[in-house]
């Protein structure tokens, strides 16, 4: 079986995704090496289709996870609401 790698920007032009909703979610929340993406937002990017889900975010370790936390958890101050991070986390 071959496995094939490619870089998100060359993906994304390759099959047409340049302009795809997922690119704000990760302008907003910045590219790391601490943390990646995965589950139905990466699946609705393959497949062109809007992110009508959560979107799942995975951690190196706790305390990649615990700093993402207090960066990004909610408050009055959020320009971004739909980007913070709820209460209701599984780890």
């Amino acid at each position: 079986m071959n496995i094939h790698e490619y870089e998100l920007e060359e993906f994304s032009k390759r099959y047409g995704l340049v302009d795809h909703e997922l690119f704000n979610v990760i302008s907003y929340f910045n590219e790391s090496d601490n943390y990646w993406i995965a589950g139905g937002a990466v699946r609705s990017f393959i497949l062109n289709k809007p992110i009508t889900t959560d979107v799942d975010f995975f951690f190196n370790n706790h305390d990649s996870f615990t700093n993402f936390i207090s960066t990004y958890s909610c408050d009055e101050k959020r320009v971004y609401k739909e980007f913070c991070i709820l209460e209701n986390i599984l780890y």
